[in-house]
């Protein structure tokens, strides 16, 4: 009800209004089944009861003036909803709150503080003042909260000079990535200490390398591998130093006269490998591999259990190269094992204890070599 009653003195009124309803009718108990119908007998009137709830509210409070439209402006009132967005609301009480105004808890909800705030926000930058969030105002804020932090870290504030030096040759950037690789590290003296230190390094290192010359991926994957590494003349130097393994490297091998399967194998073998050198130093060493080790070995000739045995013992060693090999090595072992021994003399009991005991060991030949095991120790513990 703040939204439709200001002041205290209206609120008590309205309060006292709503504890008399209660007094008279909390001791009242609905029949079986009567609320229901009561309910259904109502629906059709709820948006007359509510409207006429919001008008005798507006003659307590006097004279009613909404905090916030009840349509965004320049949309049709049939379909427009009554509040903005809970995501962009809660953005903007956010931008708002760090820019100074007030528009109470950021939580989403779109009442009269927050439309407060943002009419002032609107009255101060000279815009059309509606209080209403929309994603052209997000905008604004967006950009008014950047206008403040460079304002803020400008080279005139005390807090982020490097004292004794002077940093007129050094970009925005690098200034406020010596600043910030530099801020944790306790009191003051050690701040501008580490400050200096980046300083200088910078000034040895240089700029970062020019990457635009890279496919996109390449660029953006040298950016992501140096990003984390702390100060700009860290990430330049890793930067350089990327950019001089991948020359030596070249870029990655081809890929495309191999199966499908083997292809995305080797992809995802490496791709985790941090830089473009690296990952295309990977990709080629896979592809070596896999040429010395050859396509997989012939499972056809197996029973459908025999050969899904193989392939799973297989499938997580990663390359197709590895996995490749270990369908092989498994192949052999299990064509000197043979096939499992023969349970069927046995009872269902002592059948089933064999097959449990030995049915996690992977592959097929180990899984038959530890039934045989079990077998002899059996029949060698009966005599």
């Amino acid at each position: 009800m703040r939204d439709v009653i200001d002041s205290n003195a209206e609120v008590g009124k309205f309060n006292r209004i709503v504890d008399d309803y209660n007094s008279r009718c909390g001791s009242y108990r609905y029949r079986q089944g009567s609320q229901s119908r009561a309910e259904r007998d109502v629906k059709p009137y709820r948006s007359q009861i509510i409207a006429e709830a919001i008008r005798e509210a507006r003659q307590l409070g006097g004279s009613y003036q909404p905090s916030y439209p009840s349509v965004s402006p320049g949309t049709s009132t049939r379909s427009a909803p009554k509040k903005p967005s809970a995501q962009y609301t809660r953005e903007a009480q956010q931008i708002l709150t760090d820019l100074g105004y007030k528009p109470g808890p950021v939580d989403g909800d779109y009442g009269r503080r927050t439309a407060a705030a943002v009419k002032a926000f609107q009255k101060a930058q000279g815009l059309t003042v509606d209080g209403w969030v929309s994603k052209k105002l997000l905008d604004t804020l967006r950009h008014a909260t950047i206008k403040k932090t460079r304002k803020h870290d400008s080279p005139t504030n005390s807090q982020s000079k490097i004292p004794g030096k002077d940093i007129s040759d050094i970009s925005e950037a690098d200034r406020l990535g010596i600043i910030d690789a530099c801020k944790y590290r306790g009191s003051p003296a050690n701040v501008y200490s580490c400050q200096k230190e980046e300083l200088n390094k910078l000034r040895r290192t240089g700029t970062g390398p020019d990457l635009s010359r890279l496919s996109s991926s390449d660029r953006r994957g040298i950016i992501d591998a140096c990003k984390y590494r702390g100060s700009p003349a860290n990430v330049y130097s890793c930067q350089k130093e990327e950019l001089n393994k991948l020359k030596r490297t070249g870029t990655g091998p081809d890929l495309s006269r191999l199966s499908s399967s083997d292809r995305r194998g080797i992809i995802d073998a490496c791709k985790y490998r941090g830089s473009p050198a690296n990952v295309y130093s990977c990709q080629k060493e896979e592809l070596n591999k896999l040429k010395r080790t050859g396509a997989g070995p012939d499972l056809s000739g197996l029973s459908s259990s025999d050969r899904r045995g193989i392939i799973d013992a297989c499938k997580y060693r990663g390359s197709p190269a590895n996995v490749y090999s270990c369908q092989k090595e498994e192949l052999s072992k299990l064509k000197r094992i043979g096939t499992g021994p023969d349970l069927s003399g046995l009872s269902s009991s002592d059948r089933a204890g064999i097959i449990d005991a030995c049915k996690y060991r992977g592959s097929p030949a180990n899984v038959y070599s530890c039934q045989k095991e079990e077998l002899n120790k059996l029949r060698t513990s009966r005599y």
